[in-house]
């Protein structure tokens, strides 16, 4: 298995179609729901990043160092399709979950939350039943 460190334009992408969602988490490690906002981005945005880090850092014994500062680029139409992100997603998890409590981070949290966002955002949704 082999991870690396996602550009900042990934982590963009991710927050910025969860800003034009209107989407939020809640992370009990502050016991608060937070919401994607330009304001929370760059907070939500080195979440992530360090979390890449700390997974990349584990699996090759810390040949990354520490994380650099992140600064979230707003764009105000999103670019990515809600499968486009999904797939995001999964990368994202895949490269960040090379430690014991990755699923306990606040990083699973946020990108739990973009999750759900993206599925109710997919073509057809809200139009198929609920029940089988």
């Amino acid at each position: 298995m082999s991870a690396y460190i996602v550009e900042d334009a990934h982590i963009d992408a991710l927050i910025n179609f969860a800003i034009s969602k209107k989407a939020s988490y809640y992370f009990t490690g502050n016991n608060r729901r937070i919401d994607f906002t330009k304001e929370t981005a760059n907070e939500i945005g080195q979440h992530l990043l360090n979390e890449n880090f700390r997974s990349v850092n584990h699996r090759y014994r810390n040949e990354y160092g520490k994380p650099h500062k992140y600064n979230f680029k707003f764009k105000l139409t999103p670019a990515h399709s809600p499968v486009a992100i999904l797939k995001a997603i999964n990368c994202l998890e895949y490269q960040s979950c090379e430690h014991d409590e990755w699923e306990t981070s606040e990083a699973y949290k946020i990108l739990d939350g973009i999750k759900s966002y993206a599925i109710y955002a997919l073509p057809g949704y809200e139009a198929a039943n609920w029940g089988v």
